[in-house]
């Protein structure tokens, strides 16, 4: 053997060292902007989340970002999206259509009908939003 076979070698095994540091910032970096994404709609965390990524790499910014990432559906409480017909689930954040009573991803209650006037309503809501009445469920 060479040393100019040994130092090819060690070329070829650098390069894949590099490249697959690449590829694990890169997916890194992917990941974190789609669960960051799906967890809040702040753009100032989402930003901060990425720019974790980017300057820290993932070896110190993904520790980081996981310790300090929001709980799902923080930013998503059941409540009808103001100019939609969508509501997001208590349970798991994601959302629905105001027309379901059941969540189509994880089958949690959406909606309860009142105890007075009999409409549904969305179960998270303090009192009814046609007859004001209490929501027992959350009061107990």
């Amino acid at each position: 053997m060479t040393f100019e076979s040994i130092t090819a070698n060690s070329q070829i095994i650098v390069y894949f060292l590099v490249g697959l540091l690449i590829f694990f910032w890169i997916y890194s970096l992917l990941w974190v902007a789609k669960d960051i994404s799906r967890r809040t709609s702040s753009f100032g965390l989402q930003l901060l989340s990425i720019l974790l990524i980017v300057f820290l790499t993932p070896i110190i910014g993904l520790p980081i970002y996981i310790l300090i990432r929001p709980p799902v559906g923080v930013s998503r409480a059941s409540t009808v999206v103001s100019g939609s017909d969508q509501i997001a689930c208590a349970s798991c954040g994601e959302m629905n259509s105001t027309e379901f009573v059941y969540c189509v991803f994880c089958a949690e209650k959406l909606k309860a009908p009142c105890k007075e006037c009999k409409k549904n309503y969305a179960i998270s809501y303090s009192y009814c939003p046609f007859c004001a009445a209490p929501n027992i469920r959350i009061i107990e």
